[in-house]
């Protein structure tokens, strides 16, 4: 490309014009107002970082408890990732839109919600398709020297 090409000079005004928003965005916030940000943002991250290995570590053997089988299982994880990779353009046009804190809003609290779903899912599975055979032998699985343990329903 020569400086000329208007493909250059368009790449040049929209770094030019970036940067002039950068610089505006600094002139805008006070210093402790970007720590806030910066503090709030890396939390909330943290949080969803926790949030994904936990599920990761909780997901195989809930699905065995399910009794789902490993192509299920993998394919859970495979159309999580499809999902994301097919909704993050639209997600990128929303919070340019929108703006950034209200897409993260929005994406902490279907975090969240889907995991209190996941919980209630587990727990209505519990009592409702677990007898207490299922229980028991979790129980054995988990301790050996309750090997022969029956667990009344209910307990």
């Amino acid at each position: 490309m020569s400086p000329r090409d208007p493909e250059s000079i368009r790449h040049a005004e929209v770094l030019k014009e970036e940067t002039e928003i950068a610089h505006d965005f600094l002139r805008v916030t006070t210093p402790a107002e970007r720590r806030r940000a910066f503090a709030i943002l890396f939390i909330s991250l943290v949080c969803m970082g926790a949030g994904q290995t936990v599920l990761f570590n909780i997901l195989p053997p809930l699905s065995r408890q399910l009794n789902l089988s490993t192509v299920q299982t993998t394919t859970i994880f495979a159309v999580s990732a499809a999902v994301w990779v097919v909704t993050s353009t639209y997600w990128g046009r929303k919070s340019d839109h929108w703006g950034r804190k209200p897409v993260m809003l929005l994406g902490l609290l279907a975090f969240a919600a889907s995991f209190a779903l996941l919980r209630r899912l587990h727990c209505l599975h519990e009592r409702l398709g677990a007898g207490a055979g299922d229980r028991a032998q979790r129980l054995n699985h988990l301790d050996p020297a309750h090997a022969n343990t029956v667990v009344l329903d209910g307990q």
